[in-house]
This record gives structure tokens, C-alpha cells and sequence, in this order.
């Protein structure tokens, strides 16, 4: 779960990143089960994700008990599949 504390330094990556024009991806173990929608903390994500126009795009389990943990996250109008593109051109 992610304290009010990680909220508030996520919210502020997200402000310094809305800076840059360059696609951002975000990936790893946020410890909330996203795909909860009655989860207090996956539905405080999910808005501050969609204040600044980013989304997860992970749409199946990433753990044994079948819940999302390790979401994908990027703006809106980054397409899944650039994503998996760009991950070889560094």
C-alpha cells in the first residue's frame, strides 16, 4: 500500500515529467492492486494517473493470486506496442 507520503512524491514526478515532450514509462511493483476498483489506494492511483494524462497498460495478472501489481504506466497517447518498441532503442 502506498502511503500519503509516496502519493505526494508520485504526484510530484508526474509534475516534473508533464515538463518533458518524451514518452515516460513508469513499471515495477506499486503494492496496490490496480485492478481492485473498490481499493481505496488503487482508486487514489488511478485518479492521480488520469490527472496527468498517464494510464496503465498492463490488462492481465502480474502475480500468482491474479491481481495487477506491476503495472505499466505511460501518457494516454503512448500505444502499448511503442512501448515495447522503444525498450531496445536505448
Amino acid at each position: 500500500m502506498l502511503s500519503s507520503a509516496s502519493y505526494d512524491d508520485l504526484s510530484a514526478v508526474f509534475e516534473r515529467l508533464v515538463t518533458y515532450s518524451c514518452p515516460a514509462v513508469m513499471c515495477g511493483d506499486f503494492n496496490v492492486r490496480i485492478d481492485q476498483t473498490d481499493d481505496a489506494n488503487a482508486v487514489r492511483l488511478d485518479q492521480l494517473l488520469q490527472s496527468f494524462g498517464y494510464v496503465q497498460h498492463v490488462s492481465g495478472p502480474t502475480h500468482n493470486d491474479g491481481h495487477i501489481f506491476d503495472p505499466v504506466v505511460a501518457r494516454s497517447d503512448v500505444v502499448a506496442n511503442e512501448l515495447l518498441c522503444q525498450r531496445n532503442d536505448f
